[in-house]
């Protein structure tokens, strides 16, 4: 059973998907799929189920800004901007499915409130980070194509406002 495609209905068929959503990056056709998730006797493990969920949460977050960086590191060391665009898109995207547990029905509306304000908090505290560090490298070389890139921040992040 290919538990990346299997719609979670048990306590240990949603431990497993938070394994697997915190070790490999998901479609946003597999986050929406969540939504037909399902958790019978969920109020006998809600302590543990919530706590996993933010482990996940947490896992997904570190492991996308950690590539974002890795890579925007790489590209900046060979001089390569070319694809600077991509790599900040892709990984603005993966931030945001993050979010996941926003499809999960059955989590307590006060709980995913409290997450989703701090998830929010964490990916704009990145982005501020990440475009600062894009102006101080800007004024520091008088490149322009890095000043390019903070412009590309500006857009990404002010989109879903």
């Amino acid at each position: 059973m290919d538990i990346g495609m299997t719609i979670p209905n048990t306590y240990q068929q949603w431990i497993s998907c938070f394994e697997f959503l915190s070790k490999r990056t998901v479609s946003d056709e597999y986050i929406e799929m969540l939504k037909a998730g399902s958790c019978p006797g969920i109020n006998n493990v809600i302590a543990q189920f919530l706590a996993r969920l933010q482990e996940t949460v947490n896992n997904m977050l570190n492991r996308s800004t950690r590539s974002c960086t890795k890579l925007l590191n790489e590209s900046l060391e060979e001089g390569d901007f070319s694809n600077i665009e991509v790599i900040l898109r892709r990984h603005y995207k993966e931030m945001m499915r993050c979010r996941f547990y926003l499809n999960i029905s059955f989590i307590p509306d006060e709980y995913v409130s409290e997450l989703d304000n701090t998830t929010v908090s964490e990916i704009r505290r990145y982005w501020k980070t990440m475009k600062k560090y894009f102006v101080d490298l800007t004024e520091e070389t008088g490149n322009s194509d890095l000043y390019d890139m903070v412009y590309f921040i500006d857009r990404l992040v002010t989109k879903d406002k």
